[in-house]
Order: C-alpha cells, then structure tokens, then sequence
C-alpha cells in the first residue's frame, strides 16, 4: 500500500501515521520492519533495495520517506535562484522511474510519503497519487479548529468556558503541537476546575512567539525541513514577512545582549528587566538559546537576515522563495563553514 500524507497540520499528520502503524503489526514486530528516510538524501535505488527486502518475522514492512514530494515545489519567485531550479532538475532525474517501479512493488511493502503542502502541479506527486491513498492535512481554522480545542480538553477530563476556547485559538492558532502543549498546561494549572479566559491569559504565549523561537531553534538546529514549515505556516496564518524578519532580527539581538549580561552573574529579573522582555517564557527561551549557540553563529545568522531583508525589499525574490532560500543560507552556513563556500553553492 502507498500512502501520501501532506499538508500545514504536522500534527495530525504524525497521528496518521500513528494509526497506520497500529493497523500494520503490533509494535515490538513493526520497529524491527520499519525504516524511516529523508527524501533528499537517498536515491531511488536506495529506496527500491529497502522496499524489496523481505519483513523480519512479519507479514510487512513499513518504510517512511520524509520531506521527497516538497523538495520538488515549484515555488514562484519574480527572480528564481539558480541553486533552487537546478537542484529541483537534478532531483527529478534522479526520481525518474519511482512510478514504474511502484507500480510492481512487492505487497509485503507499505511506502508512506510524508510531506509539507504539495501543489497539483507537483511532477512526483501527481505521478505517486493515483498509485495509492493521499490524505491532506491542511491548517485548522474557525469552527474547526474550536472543535478540535474542545475535544482535545475533554480528552484531558477538563471544560472550557465559550470565551476562553476563542481565546486559545486566537493566540495560539492552527498549530496543533503549540495548541496540545498549552491544552495539557492549562489543564495541569486548573487541576479539574474549569478553564477561564484569565487562565488562557495568565499562561498561553502567543503562537507568534512561540513559532519564533521554536524556527530560530530548527534552524540553528540544521533541521531546514521542521523550521521552513514554521516559517510557512506563519506567513499563511497572515503574518507578514516584514515581521518575521524583524521578530528574528530582535531575538537574536537579545540573545546577544544576553550573553553579555550573563557574563555579569545578574539575576533572571534584573535580566530580564534590561533586555525589556517578560520573565516567562521569553526570558526562559532567550536563555536556553544563548546556551546553545556561539556569537559567531549568531552573528552570521544576522547577516544572513539584513540580506534576506535587502532582496525583499529590491523584488528580487518573494516572501515564501526567501524565507526558504534564507533557511538554506543558514544550513549552509553550519555545514560549510565559510561566506566564500557558501555563496558559490547558492550563487
């Protein structure tokens, strides 16, 4: 069986693969039979020589292909990099018989492509869809999204008052991994009773924060795939690309400034204080983050954002094309290690 799950809702996208597993063999037989790939690092031989090897004590063997279908988006921009359209070229040719070769798979095999949003004119999906099952995961928003809030809680044993539930999904929005986090607090805090709107006050940041922090971690985490999703999901829920750039731009000034202070054994409050933020949770992040990451690095990733800011503002690229060629810099960054290496991979 093939299946292809897609779409803005990674959360529900991991709870359908959850059920395939559940549907495919018990747990201690599937983790012997189950291997999981990054699209862009096998070849199709790669992919046919683990599809074709025989389950282990199983009747099936599960194989996960991660992030293939999305690396061959055609996504516009008014200059389209080169390094972007040769490398969607080469990854064609290198996929070209994928259909062929599904089309006789051995049954014993089930292939599950997961990705980000794919568009019709997608040359590799279009040729997989008819072969198998697609499920789309788009973003939940309005009624639907309240519902999923609501059953969530009662999942929990909890109750929300009509003026609260609006409130979460209005701070926190269609991501259900921030939604489920803050569900599982609040319902934590409230211990039974039920969830006021001054309790969704008191204890949810914003999904704007949090979707910040949590890119500004994937990038510097070299995963390109989780923060390109991120950054997508924020521009769609109609955050404009100005303030992405800046809210980036104003975190890793802070952590910079954090750096500084630290080195002079101040208090979290007083720190908190002379960086101008709250001494919840952005304090708390801002801190992990000036842990983790060096001032070079930090530096870098700096200059990368005036860039990505300069094409913008010039035409020479739109919103989604740079904040995924700007996501690739800074990978490249980590990876290669100097300016003049860098710019030539992507010149």
């Amino acid at each position: 069986m093939i299946y292809v799950l897609h779409g803005q809702d990674d959360y529900s996208i991991r709870k359908a693969l959850s059920d395939i597993k559940a549907r495919i063999a018990a747990p201690e037989l599937l983790e012997a039979n189950t291997t999981v790939l990054q699209g862009t690092r096998i070849t199709l031989e790669e992919l046919i020589f683990i599809c074709n090897t025989t389950p282990f004590l199983s009747n099936k063997r599960l194989v996960i292909v991660e992030e293939l279908l999305s690396a061959l988006e055609e996504r516009t921009s008014r200059r389209r990099g080169r390094g972007v359209s040769s490398t969607i070229s080469v990854l064609r040719s290198r996929w070209k018989g994928l259909r062929e070769y599904l089309e006789g798979m051995p049954d014993s095999t089930d292939l599950v492509f997961v990705d980000g949003p794919l568009s019709r004119n997608n040359p590799l999906f279009s040729e997989i869809a008819p072969l198998g099952r697609v499920l789309a995961f788009p973003f939940l928003s309005g009624e639907e999204l309240r519902r999923w809030i609501r059953d969530r809680i009662a999942l929990e044993g909890a109750r929300i008052t009509t003026q609260a539930l609006r409130l979460l999904a209005e701070l926190v929005g269609g991501n259900l991994w921030i939604l489920d986090g803050e569900i599982q607090k609040l319902c934590l805090y409230k211990g039974g009773e039920v969830i006021q709107e001054k309790d969704v006050h008191n204890l949810v940041a914003p999904a704007r924060e949090v979707g910040i922090f949590a890119g500004i971690d994937s990038i510097m985490d070299n995963k390109t795939a989780i923060a390109t999703r991120i950054f997508y999901q924020l521009l769609q829920s109609g955050v404009n690309i100005s303030y992405i750039l800046i809210m980036l731009a104003r975190q890793v000034r802070l952590i910079i400034l954090a750096k500084e202070l630290k080195a002079l054994r101040l208090s979290e409050a007083e720190m908190a204080k002379r960086l101008g933020i709250s001494p919840g949770f952005p304090l708390r992040k801002t801190l992990e983050q000036e842990g983790r990451f060096s001032l070079e690095r930090l530096k870098e990733f700096y200059h990368q954002l005036l860039e990505a800011d300069l094409s913008i503002k010039s035409g020479v690229l739109e919103d989604s094309t740079a904040i995924e060629l700007l996501i690739m810099r800074l990978s490249l960054t980590r990876r290669v290690g100097t300016k003049a290496t860098r710019d030539s991979l992507l010149a």
